[in-house]
């Protein structure tokens, strides 16, 4: 058996061929780049409305512990 370092590269391995594969995986990391960036997007915005809809909650919350009638000011 021939040692790898001495083997023929196979035709596989052109030049031609390496540079298709090294766009491939450029155009694959820019893709996973994107997909991470939309995720951290999608992540913040539901985020913030789950602070939002907590806020409302808690309001709705207070304003229910105090009764239909009560004189207190809820805006805060």
């Amino acid at each position: 058996m021939v040692p790898a370092k001495n083997r023929p590269r196979p035709a596989s391995k052109t030049a031609d061929a390496r540079r298709q594969n090294n766009d491939a995986v450029k155009r694959c990391r820019e893709k996973k780049k994107m997909e991470k960036r939309q995720r951290e997007q999608e992540f913040a915005r539901l985020q913030d409305e789950n602070k939002r809809l907590e806020k409302q909650v808690a309001k709705m919350e207070k304003e229910r512990l105090c009764g239909p009638f009560c004189q207190c000011d809820h805006s805060r």
